[in-house]
C-alpha cells in the first residue's frame, strides 16, 4: 500500500483545523462579551447625561416667568428680563438666547415637554428607543 497517494486528513491536519476553529470562536465569543459590555457603557453614559440635562434644565427655569408653552417649545423670561426659547432641533435640545445658542442634551430623537400646573414633565427619547422621563418644578409658575 502507498501511503503517499491515500486521500483524506491526517492526524496534524485535523488538530491545526480544530485549533484554528477554537481560536475563531473563542474570538467571536470574546467580542461578543465586549458589545454587551460596551452598551451598558453607553446606557449608563445617557442617564448621566439626561440627570445632567433635567438639573441644568431646572436651575435654568427656576424663578423664569412662562411666556409660551407648547409641547416642542417653551418660552420663558427669566429674572434677568431676558427671553429664552427652549426647543429641539435636528437631534439636539437647545437654549436659545439673543446671543446665541447651547445644546443642552445631543443625540436625542424626541424631546416633549407637557405642562402640569406649576410643574412640567420632560419626556426624552434617544435613537437606541431608550425613554427617561422628569419632572420639573417650577416654583415662579404657581402663582399664575
Amino acid at each position: 500500500m502507498n501511503w503517499r497517494n491515500d486521500q483524506g486528513f491526517t492526524l496534524l491536519e485535523v488538530i491545526v483545523a480544530l485549533s484554528i476553529t477554537s481560536l475563531c470562536l473563542l474570538l467571536l465569543s470574546s467580542g461578543i462579551n465586549s458589545l454587551a459590555k460596551a452598551q451598558e457603557g453607553i446606557e449608563t453614559d445617557r442617564q448621566i447625561d439626561w440627570h445632567i440635562f433635567v438639573n441644568q434644565f431646572e436651575y435654568y427655569l427656576e424663578g423664569s416667568e412662562l411666556m409660551a408653552f407648547e409641547p416642542g417649545q417653551l418660552v420663558v423670561r427669566e429674572e434677568d428680563q431676558e427671553v429664552v426659547e427652549y426647543r429641539e432641533i435636528n437631534g439636539n435640545f437647545i437654549r436659545r438666547r439673543k446671543n446665541g445658542t447651547q445644546q443642552m442634551i445631543m443625540d436625542i430623537e424626541q424631546v416633549a415637554l407637557h405642562r402640569r400646573g406649576g410643574s412640567m414633565t420632560v419626556t426624552g427619547v434617544f435613537p437606541s428607543g431608550e425613554v427617561y422621563e422628569a419632572r420639573i418644578w417650577v416654583s415662579s409658575w404657581h402663582e399664575e
